[in-house]
């Protein structure tokens, strides 16, 4: 799968490959070798996304990035009058757009359309503008308001508060409210496709932020986080637990939501500082030789044309 995609014929980030994967998923008949995470004990400081002032709203969300425009997006639930925000990949804020339009709960970028997309409050019911939404952004990528319901609803979502991540490989959201089961949702039709239990047990039984779990398509891993130690818990695809990095800094406006895991970085929003605190949990390494050599090729092209747009 390329969202595990790891070399270039050498040595290179990790991130790089999070943001060419996606371009590179149309080429289906190309695959290469994958390895399970390296897990820091101690998570690294990356970035963080100030929401500045003069926004409506209080209650922090997700965040989301697109590779398209290198930006991450975030913004607040709870009223369709409240704002988004969009900061560059450095963590510089480039627009706060009030009202967004949607009771926004979890943002995600669609690696097989290239867009935007907002699964919303009570998206398990749905009703406009409830259910699936596509973001309307300009050609900037910052936001326009001309949304586009995709989904009227999802009734195979954990909730109505739920925050989902997705998968572009497999088409589906990964859906949690309180509990450690994640619902595997269809993204062609909302259905429910079956459940990943989460073994909580192996780390210690920890009360986790509630509504939210990552994805990191790269390592095929689910990201919760651990309130009660403060730290993000790592778990494979199948549920078995892999291991835990202490993030040290948390102090979230609730014990649900506030939290998102996008471009191979958890956010973990801090009231004290007004923004998402960034973190890597993995640890960089040397990546093993393609498997195919027409896969360096189109990758060396895509790398190529992006170089300039991958944030060091």
């Amino acid at each position: 799968m390329f969202e595990r995609l790891r070399s270039l014929g050498g040595y290179m980030s990790n991130r790089l490959f999070r943001i060419i994967a996606p371009v590179l998923a149309g080429f289906s008949t190309l695959t290469v070798a994958s390895a399970g995470p390296v897990i820091l004990p101690v998570a690294t400081s990356t970035i963080n996304l100030n929401r500045g002032a003069g926004f409506a709203g209080s209650t922090a969300m997700n965040i989301a990035f697109h590779p398209g425009f290198n930006q991450y997006y975030g913004g607040h639930g709870g009223n369709i009058n409240f704002s988004m925000f969009v900061w560059d990949s450095a963590g510089n804020l480039l627009q706060t757009f009030t009202p967004s339009g949607v009771d926004t709960r979890a943002l995600n970028y669609n690696g097989n359309t290239g867009a935007l997309e907002d699964v919303t409050f009570n998206a398990i019911a749905g009703g406009n503008p409830s259910g699936l939404v596509q973001m309307g952004l300009d050609g900037s990528g910052l936001f326009n308001g001309s949304n586009t319901n995709l989904l009227g609803a999802l009734p195979g979502l954990d909730g109505s508060q739920t925050m989902p991540a997705y998968d572009s490989a497999r088409n589906q959201f990964y859906s949690r409210s309180a509990s450690g089961t994640l619902n595997v949702v269809s993204r062609f039709n909302g259905s429910l496709l079956g459940t990943i239990p989460l073994d909580l047990v192996a780390a210690g039984s920890p009360a986790l932020q509630g509504e939210f779990v990552g994805y990191d398509s790269f390592f095929d891993v689910f990201i919760t986080l651990d309130i009660t130690n403060q730290r993000a818990l790592v778990h494979d695809f199948t549920g078995a637990y892999l291991g835990a990095s202490s993030i040290g800094i948390f102090n979230p406006d609730f014990t649900d939501y506030n939290v998102g895991y996008a471009n191979g970085q958890l956010f973990a929003f801090d009231q004290q500082i007004n923004a998402w605190r960034g973190y890597d949990l993995f640890e960089e390494s040397p990546l093993p030789e393609p498997s195919t050599v027409s896969l360096m090729g189109v990758a060396l092209a895509v790398l190529f044309a992006m170089r300039k747009r991958v944030r060091s």
